[in-house]
């Protein structure tokens, strides 16, 4: 089935619509409602929590981005993956959480997948001992199942595998996959807070800031580290898209504690080669001067 065969789907007004969120060692599952910033650029308002997984909704948008334990074997894969089927993919965008209100996210992929009539998300059955070559057999034998495969098509099944190194479990979604081009979803509304440039500046930002997870810098003073990193964009001979980020990441972390420390631009600088800046006195000039023009904020 062709790109122009697969037909137009609105899935708010259509049918219960589920949000399988795999960034965790344990799914959840979300009723949501969707909008789009613009085409396949999803923006979810989670609606509620469910107890388990449904196995009756309509249409189900299934994170792939997956979890990997920091300090466990705990993990969550979801096959296939999108190495050789970006065009399929849609993106999360945007989110209202039960906790959270409505804020850009830096984009996720995710698989949006039509339930077939007759057919409902069930586990795989897998082995039952707790045994670390038997787990690892098993997620071979799904990995060869779902993701070695060369030609994809709409109909593919999607895999959410999840476990730890003496376990393996799987959840299967079966059903037709709706493409970016063939969702008709209403526009996202509150577009001075999910537009691309604030998506764009949360994804900078979730790069930034995950750069220094487990460092010193990080626990001394993250939000500095991220203001000076964004003022050496600024000031160097960045384009204006990467510029116009950069001051909306000085804006937060200024409102987060960050401040300017000429002794971590310095460094910074010095490190990424990022200035064509000969001394760091006509760095420092550099800085404070485009800092002394800007408005001051109110707190």
């Amino acid at each position: 089935m062709t790109i122009s065969d697969n037909v137009k789907m609105n899935i708010l007004e259509e049918g219960t619509v589920v949000y399988v969120d795999t960034r965790d060692r344990y799914l959840e599952f979300y009723a949501v409602s969707v909008t789009q910033m613009k085409q396949g650029k999803l923006v979810l308002r989670h609606a509620m929590r469910y107890p388990t997984m449904p196995k009756t909704a309509d249409y189900y948008i299934i994170d792939a981005t997956g979890y990997s334990a920091a300090s466990s074997a705990g993990y969550v894969t979801v096959f296939p993956s999108f190495e050789k089927y970006d065009h399929f993919a849609c993106e999360i965008v945007g989110e209202l959480t039960l906790k959270r209100s409505l804020e850009p996210v830096a984009p996720r992929k995710v698989h949006v997948i039509k339930r077939r009539e007759g057919s409902f998300p069930d586990w795989l059955e897998t082995h039952g001992n707790s045994n670390c070559s038997t787990a690892a057999a098993a997620f071979r034998a799904i990995e060869s199942i779902f993701e070695s495969v060369s030609v994809r098509t709409i109909k593919d099944p999607i895999c959410v595998v999840s476990g730890q190194s003496d376990d393996t479990d799987a959840l299967i979604f079966e059903g037709e996959r709706l493409m970016p081009v063939s969702l008709e979803i209403e526009e996202e509304h509150q577009t001075e807070i999910i537009n691309p440039l604030t998506v764009a500046v949360a994804a900078a930002e979730e790069k930034l800031y995950l750069s220094f997870r487990g460092s010193n810098l990080y626990k001394e003073d993250m939000h500095s580290v991220v203001y000076n990193r964004a003022l050496a964009v600024l000031i160097g001979e960045s384009d204006q898209w990467s510029a116009e980020i950069a001051k909306e990441l000085i804006k937060k972390a200024k409102r987060r504690g960050g401040k300017y420390e000429m002794d971590r631009l310095e460094n910074y600088c010095r490190s990424t080669a990022e200035l064509t800046i000969d001394s760091i006195e006509k760095l420092a000039v550099i800085a404070e001067k485009w800092l002394s023009e800007q408005p001051k904020e109110e707190e």
